[in-house]
């Protein structure tokens, strides 16, 4: 496959982030949180959650802010806003590739879509799905057919999530109004890869020293935030001269991992590649930052200088981790910070106005 349908598929994940973050005046992500918290009484009254022992609550935050899932799996109205009639209802095209003359007919063919499947309590989704087999999809990357999904979904960085968090992921979905939609791939992406990625190996994952460190237990709690939630996705660089485009697991969170603007859907005063940020000590990195300079970043997509984060950060007033606890911002600042450095510099993004 072309390179730049694979750059294009990686990007995907996170092209609704960038649109959330950047409409200022924009509420539609506080609607996605909204819908997400509405009362288990106002979901569909088919809802079957008798097998499902995790915590919806919990659930929605994970779903709606650490995971950012809506992003992805709610549609979007012609004028790019969310269509929060289908919360999480699948989107029939996260990301089109133009077929070109590689495609079934020829260059005339249009584009293909990859879409993003039904997550609501509906027959068209996953109420007639087993825990199980929720969980072998966002966790494992394995369809109830056995099939593998490709890895823009990150499943193999939600593997590492707890039971209790994966199992309230689950009582949340099975909590949410039933939509009826069942949305299809089209070429490439109709056809599985031929196997999951694996999923990221915690023991590659630097862990924080015990013995005299204070922060000990915040910091653990940051590095399974940070490493089970997709921040370790988009913060590590990809593999040089890999295709298809695979993450380099012996530098976690060293950044430079490349978004483009045109497959980021992002105007022209952005520059054309956009290298996410070395989360390490290292110079390159965050050296010299404090708690609050990450914690600002994180929440508001502010750098220390009063400039913003570029996207695809899911930060801002209106973004999922705006909506994140002080807490787990904290916990997740206090693991970066203690990251050991690894050089990787990279341009800055500067938008020009």
């Amino acid at each position: 496959m072309r390179q730049s349908m694979w750059l294009l598929a990686l990007a995907a994940a996170s092209l609704p982030a960038f649109f959330v973050g950047a409409c200022g005046d924009d509420d539609t992500l506080v609607r996605v949180l909204d819908a997400g918290t509405r009362d288990s009484t106002t979901a569909d009254s088919t809802a079957d959650s008798s097998s499902t022992a995790g915590d919806p609550v919990r659930g929605r935050y994970i779903v709606d802010t650490l995971a950012t899932c809506g992003d992805c799996h709610t549609p979007r109205n012609p004028d790019g806003t969310f269509d929060m009639s289908r919360y999480l209802g699948g989107n029939e095209c996260l990301v089109g590739v133009n077929r070109g003359d590689a495609g079934p007919g020829g260059p005339n063919d249009p584009p293909g879509c990859l879409a993003t499947p039904n997550l609501t309590n509906h027959e068209t989704g996953l109420k007639n799905r087993s825990d199980q087999e929720i969980r072998d999809m966002f966790q494992h990357g394995r369809r109830p057919t056995g099939d593998a999904l490709w890895p823009v979904m990150p499943y193999w960085v939600f593997a590492n999530m707890s039971e209790q968090d994966a199992m309230a992921v689950v009582a949340h979905l099975r909590s949410t109004q039933g939509v009826d939609h069942r949305s299809a791939s089209q070429w490439p992406w109709n056809s599985p890869p031929p196997s999951p990625r694996p999923p990221i190996d915690m023991n590659t994952v630097y862990a924080p020293p015990r013995d005299g460190n204070p922060d000990y237990d915040s910091q653990v709690r940051g590095r399974y935030l940070a490493a089970a939630m997709p921040c370790i996705e988009c913060h590590t660089p990809d593999q040089e001269g890999v295709q298809p485009p695979t993450p380099d697991r012996t530098r976690w969170f060293a950044g430079n991992r490349i978004f483009r603007r045109s497959d980021l859907g992002l105007p022209s005063n952005f520059p054309e590649e956009i290298h996410t940020a070395n989360l390490t000590s290292d110079r390159t990195g965050l050296a010299g930052r404090s708690m609050t300079d990450i914690v600002r970043a994180i929440r508001e997509g502010i750098q220390p200088d009063g400039g913003l984060v570029c996207p695809p950060m899911p930060a801002g007033h209106l973004a999922p981790y705006s909506n994140i606890t002080d807490e787990d911002a904290n916990d997740i600042a206090r693991y970066l910070l203690s990251l050991p450095p690894i050089s990787n510099p990279r341009p800055d993004c500067q938008p020009t106005p």
